[in-house]
């Protein structure tokens, strides 16, 4: 890489003088004398340029040595640097979405879940429904989700602000700073050339040490930005237990009651097929039953059509009127039976905790802990990107302005 950006200086140089030697023969030949004059001039501008090369040839070549200096890691690089990124800003972003995407789904299931059914109107209490006793939490559900959703965003931020510094750094030293050196000794794009070189050395130099630094003092102000497991708050523990204060993760509250009664696939064919079948259903089962023990004999058919009454009744017998009945009955007791069943199993499941519980278990780690986690991790990853962009621009208009180049750098001050 020292090579390259030596032989742009060379070439750069080697095109300026060679401009200026036209310039200063055309001044001698036809006898211009303020074309001679701009010559003397551009050879001034021309060991200043030299200067300035060498300058930020040797700027730019110290960057491991700065990058040490600052971080005391005798080993620090630029891909260093990305994974200090990496280590403060995107893995604990990640841990966070990945802990409150499993407290959302396992509050929803505390909050939300309820049995709803149709009771006989003759019961003087007429139940509809049976709901979660934590059923008032439902609003905390979407903040939960809100926490995700802004989490997502700032994870999007960190991980472009790591991979545009990996392509700029790389870029700048490949392509952009030797232009920078070749135009900086042009005189018509000499200041084109100073605002190239101004934004590489801050690519180079400045942005990564301000991550360097940044992350080192990350863990002052955001303690759960720390990748030390030895530290309660670090990202490392998020998968402890909220409620004990040894992470961030709510107690699992197991499936909503009954759910494997209520929604088992058997008990819901069975439901259905009862649907559709009927009261005459019931009594072509009934009978069927009855008349099973003559499939050996041959006289099944027989006595299921006298059981049913489709030919002459004949013992055993059900007349139609039973057969609503028998169904009507078994309908009644079940609508009798499921919203009590229901009820029961709301107040009995283990999931269906007591107030105190609900509380204990999942209302105050969501609001003291969980939440203001969330909060924290968003913001300190939010003021690091800023901080280490703010001085990485401030620092190239700079450079820029010290270099001879352009120092307004085109509506990226208002981004910041």
């Amino acid at each position: 890489m020292a090579d390259l950006l030596t032989i742009s200086v060379a070439l750069g140089l080697a095109i300026a003088a060679s401009l200026v030697a036209i310039f200063y023969m055309l001044g001698q030949y036809l006898s211009i004398e303020g074309l001679k004059a701009y010559s003397r001039v551009e050879v001034g501008e021309l060991v200043l340029s030299v200067v300035v090369a060498a300058v930020v040839l040797a700027a730019f070549t110290s960057q491991l040595p700065i990058l040490q200096v600052v971080s005391g890691d005798n080993t620090m690089s630029s891909v260093k640097v990305a994974g200090l990124m990496q280590t403060y800003m995107e893995r604990p972003l990640v841990s966070m979405i990945k802990v409150l995407s499993q407290d959302a789904f396992r509050f929803t299931k505390v909050a939300s879940y309820n049995y709803n059914y149709q009771a006989p109107s003759f019961l003087p209490f007429n139940p509809t429904s049976s709901n979660s006793p934590g059923s008032g939490g439902y609003p905390i559900i979407t903040q939960l989700t809100t926490a995700v959703d802004t989490s997502s965003m700032t994870l999007l931020l960190a991980q472009t602000a790591r991979i545009a510094y990996l392509f700029m750094d790389y870029s700048f030293a490949l392509l952009l700073m030797p232009i920078g050196f070749i135009l900086r000794f042009i005189p018509p794009t000499r200041k084109a050339g100073g605002l190239l070189l101004g934004i590489g050395l801050s690519v180079h130099l400045v942005f990564p040490a301000a991550v360097v630094m940044t992350s080192g003092l990350a863990t002052s102000f955001a303690p759960s930005l720390s990748p030390d497991s030895s530290n309660p708050r670090s990202w490392e523990n998020d998968g402890g237990q909220a409620a004990d204060g040894k992470g961030l993760l709510l107690a699992d509250p197991g499936d909503p009651p009954s759910s494997g009664i209520i929604a088992n696939p058997a008990a819901q064919t069975l439901y259905q097929a009862g649907e559709v079948i009927g009261p005459k259903g019931v009594c072509s089962a009934a009978c069927a039953a009855i008349c099973a023990p003559l499939v050996v004999t041959g006289g099944f058919i027989a006595c299921w059509e006298g059981c049913m009454g489709e030919s002459p009744p004949q013992a055993p017998y059900i007349p139609g009127w039973a057969c609503q009945g028998i169904y009507g009955m078994v309908s009644w007791l079940l609508q009798v039976a499921f919203p009590v069943y229901g009820t029961y199993a709301v107040e009995n499941s283990g999931l269906a905790k007591s107030p105190d519980e609900i509380a204990s278990q999942y209302f105050d780690p969501l609001i003291h802990t969980v939440l203001p986690v969330a909060i924290e991790r968003n913001l300190a990853v939010l003021l690091m990107i800023v901080i280490d962009l703010a001085a990485s621009v401030v620092l190239a208009r700079a450079f820029a302005n010290v270099l001879g180049g352009e120092g307004q750098l085109y509506g990226l001050n208002k981004l910041i």
